[in-house]
């Protein structure tokens, strides 16, 4: 017998926050050089933190950073752009890209740590790396349209890449 059948689940509010310009620039600059690269990169890819730190030299190509999605399987190819370009010639890993302690290829626990300290260190309250990819995908909406952006998110639905960004977004309207 399963003793918690028929029980109620707590309901949880989604999470709407979304980092200013303000608050990213003051991470930015509090987070080390290769932290910052990897945040430049979630905020151009929309790509989890899981995703970004598999990234292997591999992953190359002449059309661009080719990404398997570790959460849908859905492979993705960012095509080169300067700031893409930019970022993947910074990085100093032969193998893999991002490089941690010992020469060893940096962890999902590394990268949260990373952050962890610049959000820390900026002095910036609720701030998660996964806020990074909502305001990516925010952005890709407001520049290309809904398409774009479950493109980017790599999203099976739009309805998908709407829940996702919901609350995130603000209206804009000039008065009457």
């Amino acid at each position: 017998v399963n003793p918690i059948l028929g029980v109620r689940r707590n309901k949880e509010k989604a999470r709407d926050r979304y980092i200013t310009d303000e608050e990213l620039s003051k991470i930015r600059d509090a987070a080390m050089p290769q932290m910052r690269l990897i945040i430049d990169l979630a905020l151009i890819t929309g790509l989890r933190r899981g995703d970004i730190v598999g990234l292997r030299r591999r992953h190359c190509t002449k059309d661009g950073l080719e990404v398997q999605i570790n959460k849908t399987g859905q492979k993705v190819i960012f095509s080169w752009t300067p700031e893409l370009r930019s970022i993947i010639d910074q990085c100093e890993g032969k193998d893999y890209l991002w490089i941690g302690r010992y020469g060893k290829p940096l962890s999902d626990a590394g990268v949260s740590c990373g952050w962890g300290r610049a959000v820390k260190k900026a002095r910036v309250v609720d701030a998660h790396f996964h806020d990074l990819r909502a305001r990516a995908i925010t952005q890709a909406k407001r520049r290309g349209g809904i398409d774009y952006a479950q493109a980017l998110a790599a999203h099976s639905t739009s309805e998908m890449t709407e829940r996702y960004i919901r609350n995130r977004e603000v209206v804009k309207i000039d008065p009457l």
